[in-house]
């Protein structure tokens, strides 16, 4: 994962060939917007970009007078040209294809620019940079090797090749700030048909995201018409991301879609559209590939981790190519909750994950002597026919660096709480976990049995000691260990 390092800014912006694919295309340029530092530092980072660029000759600046009457039409002024729609708004009044927004901040003595380009038409984000710096005096210099790293990347562009059943078409990159959150986007390059996504996730949204997606020219529509899925490479970090199929006919942002893991090693993800589903929100609408407009990659519940994923090699599939090896060992579930309200306590889920995994955040407080919240999954009877040849079960999982304790459920066996168990410790990144049933062993109330896996229903995950204030914890993809 590349870092933010002290002592520089450079304002690289790798803008996506739709970018250049017209001669001298317009963009507009707003003000830069400044957080703890003074107008005159704004006013010269504005400037030295709106300097080099025109001096360039190589794009059609907005003048300022056009953009001065699109605010005055709109009512803004440039320093609440913050988000991506309002941009998109204002660069169509002036007539620009493309805006560019940058702000500034200082904070403990280093300076932070962040910038921007949105397509006005789309109101999509094509590319993003920030940098920082704890000297104020190199930034003339770093900004023109910017702006040159810009201009040669225009005057040689790489022809697309479109061969076989690869798929291309306009990149564009998303995050959260639309829904006021704070995440962001250090990294976003579509290049070479090849896909970069940097950043950070913040916390100040709930439902925190970054992206990047691919509108499909029409000759990658028209492959997806007749194909059985998607294939793509990838090389992550180690983290779950979604993949959203997106439709023309769906508008609600109900879109279907399949969750992936993303090893740090290359690895091929297929995507069958027939294992692909829609969220439980919006309105149901039946899969339509003739539909097929485009893809999305986005964070899956990420917590406040740095993020990376690469994304390449892009084709549409055939039912030949599709590889639908059995794995019998994949469990598949329904997911509970439960906690010590009947104790009686009050501990309280903030979130619970129950869709694509299954997980819960909340605060466990101190009422009940014994206080608890539980995340659980019980196995459907197809996944019961595995248990009785497992010797065990593996999954990944990811919290907040707190013990928990695996809880195995034999309800027969087992009827007065004194589930076999074991403690197992979390991290911040998702990391596999394996336990054989050789190696639980019961609580340390209750009767004493055998242990029974015949008799196996389900797993839970259960929180340790009191008070803990607040908790997170996740699971994922549980399997039998064969």
């Amino acid at each position: 994962m590349r870092t933010l390092t002290k002592g520089v800014i450079i304002f690289f912006i790798f803008f996506t060939f739709s970018l250049f694919s017209e001669e001298n295309p317009t963009l507009a340029i707003v003000d830069t917007f400044g957080k703890g530092v003074k107008k005159t530092k704004t006013e010269i980072i504005y400037n030295y970009i709106m300097d080099k660029i025109n001096k360039s000759g190589e794009f059609t600046i907005v003048e300022r007078t056009m953009l001065d009457k699109a605010l005055e039409e709109m009512e803004l002024s440039n320093s609440l040209i913050a988000d991506e729609e309002t941009a998109s708004q204002l660069g169509k009044i002036a007539g620009a294809k493309y805006i560019l927004i940058s702000s500034l901040t200082e904070e403990d003595d280093i300076f932070y620019l962040a910038m921007r380009v949105v397509e006005t038409e789309t109101a999509k984000i094509r590319n993003t940079s920030i940098k920082n710096t704890d000297n104020f005096k190199n930034v003339e210099q770093l900004t023109e090797d910017g702006i040159g790293a810009l201009l040669e990347l225009k005057i040689k562009p790489q022809e697309e090749k479109v061969t076989g059943t690869k798929l291309t078409g306009n990149g564009y990159f998303f995050d959260d700030s639309g829904d006021k959150g704070n995440s962001k986007i250090t990294k976003g390059q579509y290049l070479n048909d090849r896909m970069v996504v940097e950043g950070q996730l913040g916390d100040k949204y709930e439902f925190a995201f970054i992206g990047g997606g691919i509108d499909f020219s029409e000759e990658s529509r028209n492959k997806c018409k007749k194909a059985e899925g998607i294939q793509f490479r990838i090389t992550g970090d180690n983290s779950y991301y979604f993949i959203k199929i997106k439709t023309s006919d769906i508008m609600d942002y109900a879109f279907y879609y399949k969750k992936f893991y993303a090893p740090l090693k290359e690895t091929v993800i297929q995507i069958p559209f027939d294992e692909i589903h829609q969220p439980v929100w919006g309105k149901r609408v039946k899969f339509d590939r003739n539909a097929i407009s485009g893809i999305d990659i986005a964070t899956m519940y990420q917590p406040t981790l740095p993020v990376h994923i690469e994304v390449f090699d892009i084709k549409a599939i055939g039912k030949n190519e599709v590889n639908k090896k059995p794995n019998p060992g994949i469990i598949t579930f329904t997911r509970f909750f439960g906690s010590d309200e009947n104790c009686p306590g009050d501990s309280k889920y903030t979130r619970q994950y129950w869709e694509d995994t299954i997980g819960m955040r909340g605060i466990v407080t101190s009422k009940c002597p014994h206080a608890f919240l539980i995340a659980g999954i019980k196995w459907d009877d197809k996944s019961k026919t595995g248990r009785s040849k497992a010797k065990g079960i593996k999954f990944r999982i990811r919290g907040d660096g707190k013990d928990y304790r695996i809880e195995f459920l034999t309800p027969t066996t087992v009827k007065d709480y004194s589930w076999f168990k074991k403690i197992i410790k979390t991290q911040p990144q998702w990391v596999e976990v394996t336990i054989l049933f050789e190696e639980i062993k019961q609580s340390e109330w209750g009767k004493k049995t055998t242990f029974n896996k015949n008799d196996l229903e389900g797993i839970n995950i259960v929180t340790i000691g009191k008070p803990l204030e607040r908790i997170y914890v996740e699971m994922a993809d549980p399997e039998w260990i064969f």
